[in-house]
């Protein structure tokens, strides 16, 4: 049986990327699954970013066969999402359709649509289902929105995320308010981008969204076992913990 759940290192590897482009350019538009304090990534998930993603590069169209009528895909095949004049849906036509070759062409096919919007606590892209009826696509769009009231009470409740801690921290070293522990000495320039790399790279996308005073002590090592699993050095997790050290402090 094939696998159907990769780590964040052999997901990057299927896409020929780094594990830090991963980080950066996939992992915050696709979904996760997590097992504890491990991220696995379905390969479904992979394969939707390839084909969303996915586009005929500058030259490429005007060399492009067209699509004969009589190939028998030519109606299954399907072209990239567009937008629709309704903020946050989108639709998506066969590629035989007339819409495809010529925009504002009247179509020809039961074209898809599907909404998208960011998740009220998390911040991340949600896409809803696909639909036949653009009418089904505004109404999930609408109810999701409802439906972020309950989260947004909760998560002020919880207080601030790990995310907000780290910027206002952050905003102080920038500013030079806020120094190392001993004196007043302010970080060396070569601190400061490492720090930001690991903020911006593996800490935020990590637990950015979560309350950070519910984020318990115990949380970190399986942290820790997760980077090792996906290759990195002792020294550049030390860096990771230093950083989430100067944030707490």
């Amino acid at each position: 049986m094939p696998r159907l759940l990769l780590s964040r290192k052999e997901a990057a590897a299927a896409l020929g990327i780094s594990v830090e482009t991963f980080e950066r350019r996939v992992q915050p538009t696709i979904k996760l699954v997590p097992c504890g304090q491990l991220l696995l990534v379905p390969v479904t998930e992979l394969e939707r970013w390839c084909e969303e993603h996915a586009h005929y590069m500058a030259g490429a169209l005007s060399e492009r066969a067209p699509l004969s009528p009589s190939d028998p895909s030519a109606s299954t095949r399907s072209m990239a999402w567009q937008r629709t004049k309704h903020p946050g849906v989108y639709v998506r036509h066969a590629n035989a359709c007339p819409v495809s070759q010529t925009p504002g062409a009247r179509c020809r096919c039961r074209p898809a649509y599907r909404a998208r919007r960011r998740h009220p606590v998390t911040g991340k892209v949600v896409d809803g289902p696909s639909y036949r009826d653009i009418h089904k696509a505004l109404s999930w769009y609408a109810g999701a929105g409802k439906k972020a009231g309950p989260a947004l009470r909760e998560r002020a409740a919880a207080g601030r995320t790990f995310k907000q801690l780290a910027g206002k921290r952050w905003q102080g070293v920038e500013q030079g308010r806020i120094g190392k522990r001993r004196g007043k000495r302010g970080y060396s320039a070569t601190t400061l981008q490492g720090y930001d790399r690991s903020l911006r790279h593996v800490l935020i996308p990590e637990f950015g969204p979560r309350p950070a005073a519910e984020i318990a002590a115990r949380e970190w090592q399986p942290f820790v076992d997760a980077l090792a699993r996906d290759g990195l050095s002792r020294s550049r997790i030390a860096n990771h913990l230093a950083v989430v050290r100067a944030i707490y402090s």
